[in-house]
């Protein structure tokens, strides 16, 4: 009983949200991605599917404590905090899926996820030019 409490708490909770919505949103779009891409590459394994699955339930469960915590955090949305990390992951990650999937992707998104990859984090934002280079 306590754990459809919790449920309908957090369920309660989500329309307020918009972030949390959109949380939810791309982690079905990465689910649905994800299984495209199993299916393109004939990989598709219910045991890895399932593991996938608990992933995206702990992600939830995550956000839910933020949500919990938020009263006791003077006004910090930390839910939405959350919820933001795991949507730009979410994002990421669909778009991976489905470039691995075959769908053509624009230069400029493979180009963030090969720098994203090498581990290149901080050149993702160009760097600003050096006064001594626009003299030169």
């Amino acid at each position: 009983a306590l754990s459809i409490d919790l449920v309908a708490w957090f369920t309660g909770c989500v329309g307020r949200i918009p972030m949390v919505t959109t949380l939810i949103a791309l982690i079905g779009l990465d689910i649905a991605s994800g299984i495209c891409l199993a299916c393109v590459k004939r990989t598709l394994n219910s045991t890895t599917s399932f593991r996938g699955m608990v992933r995206k339930v702990a992600t939830l469960l995550l956000v839910a404590l933020g949500l919990a915590l938020e009263p006791l955090s003077n006004g910090v949305p930390l839910a939405n905090l959350i919820a933001i990390a795991f949507i730009f992951s979410e994002s990421i990650s669909v778009v991976e899926n489905l470039g691995a999937a075959g769908v053509p992707l624009p230069l400029v998104t493979i180009s963030f996820l090969q720098k994203l990859h090498s581990g290149e984090k901080a050149k993702l934002v160009q760097k600003q030019p050096k006064m001594d280079d626009e003299l030169s």
